[in-house]
Parts: C-alpha cells; sequence; structure tokens
C-alpha cells in the first residue's frame, strides 16, 4: 500500500463519516421537529434514502432557520447556566473533610483530593 492510498484512504473515511453525521442530525432534527406533520417526516425519510446528497441538500436548505421551540430551547439553557453558582474550594474541602470524617475518602485520597481543590 502506497503513502497515495493510504492518504484516499483516510479521505474517504472521514467523508464517509462527515456524512454519516450529518446524515444522523438531519434524521435527528426530522423527528425532533413539531411543525412537520407525520405523513412529512416520513416523505422526508423516504427522500432521504432514495436521493441521499440530494435529499441532505434539499432539507438542509428548506429548512427554516429558528422556530419559536428553538429559541425557547436556547431561552432555557442560557437561563439555567446563568444560574449556577460556582462551587468555591472551600466548599469542595468542606465536603471532602465531611466524606473523610464519614470513612468514606482514605486519608490518601482526601489529601490527592484536597490538593486538586485547591
Amino acid at each position: 500500500m502506497t503513502v497515495g492510498e493510504m492518504f484516499f484512504g483516510v479521505v474517504f473515511f472521514f467523508v464517509l463519516f462527515a456524512a454519516l453525521w450529518i446524515f444522523i442530525g438531519i434524521f435527528a432534527d426530522i423527528f425532533h421537529r413539531h411543525d412537520l406533520s407525520g405523513p412529512i417526516k416520513a416523505l422526508w425519510v423516504l427522500v432521504l434514502v432514495i436521493f441521499p446528497i440530494l435529499g441532505a441538500l434539499g432539507y438542509i436548505i428548506l429548512r427554516p432557520k429558528r422556530d419559536d421551540e428553538d429559541a425557547a430551547m436556547i431561552g432555557d439553557y442560557e437561563s439555567k447556566r446563568a444560574s449556577r453558582q460556582p462551587i468555591s474550594a472551600a466548599d469542595e474541602i468542606v465536603k471532602l473533610s465531611q466524606l473523610h470524617e464519614d470513612g468514606g475518602l482514605s486519608d490518601a485520597e482526601f489529601a490527592r483530593l484536597k490538593q486538586q481543590a485547591m
């Protein structure tokens, strides 16, 4: 096997993997959407199976950019992310010391985890 054959093999594998990833993402998006009826979803799946490249390109071009459900999901994620309080090193050390006192951690594990927390 020459270097050129290995190179084209790697490129072929990458393209195949990327295409599979795109198809899985499109199938997941089709079944996730609530604005498409059942027969339309079935039609899209049929088009993707029969004409994979043209069907994928058509779906990507024709899909709406963002709907209300997508905006709500993004808003929920951002609000949950903003409401999270970072755990301080002192809080983590207190929890570790409680575990150590209860026998859940050995002396070596406690020292190692305490060092990581600092």
